[in-house]
Order: C-alpha cells, then structure tokens, then sequence
C-alpha cells in the first residue's frame, strides 16, 4: 500500500447512496454471486462494515465484514467437515471484489 492509496471503513449506514451503489455495482461486476439483486441490496445494508480501496483516486477493490446466516455457516462447516462450533464465528469477510484493471496488485490481501 502506497501513501496515495486510500482505504475507507464504513458502517452501510453511515455511506452516502452513491457508496452504497458503488458497493453494489462493484459486487454484480464481479460476476460471482449467485443471488437476487433485491436480496443482494438487502445483504449490503445488513453488512457490520464495507471497505474501499482506492489508487490514485480510482476505486480498486471492495469487501465486507458480514453476520452470516446459521443455518449458512452450518452448512459452510459441513461441507468443509470442520468440527467446530459455527456459533462461535459471528463474521465473516465477504463480497471481496478487485477491480480488473487493477488485479495482481495485492488489493485483495490488503482488502482482507
């Protein structure tokens, strides 16, 4: 991370629609979620904290700080045969995007 990289942490509440519909479009763009654009809007809103990453004044990459489902973490640990309890995990990361043009840059290990 250079001294011109810029990472904001938001409460959703806290960030302006603009925000919000970045966040959102970001996400979509990503390609990878599997989910209603209503649901998806909703899950955004119900996240703890969303980040941006910022180079040069251009956004590079996003993520979340989500409250998991039970009934998702179950079976998250199921599939991954981990024995422990899911109730002790309250967060997850989620919703890590980077921005194609600025892939291979780390953005992601910066983001998480």
């Amino acid at each position: 991370m250079k001294q011109t990289d810029l990472i904001n942490i938001i409460a959703p509440e806290d960030c302006s629609k603009e925000q919000l519909d970045l966040f959102f479009n970001t996400i979509l763009n990503g390609g990878q979620i599997k989910t209603s654009e209503e649901l998806l809007i909703k899950n955004i809103k119900n996240c703890v904290l969303l980040a941006f990453y910022e180079i040069e004044n251009k956004l590079a990459g996003i993520s979340a700080v989500k409250i998991p489902r039970t009934k998702y973490k179950k079976t998250v640990f199921e599939k991954a045969k981990v024995s422990a309890d899911e109730k002790l995990f309250e967060f997850e990361i989620g919703y890590v995007v980077t921005v194609p043009e600025f892939r291979g840059r780390g953005v992601s290990s910066i983001l998480i």
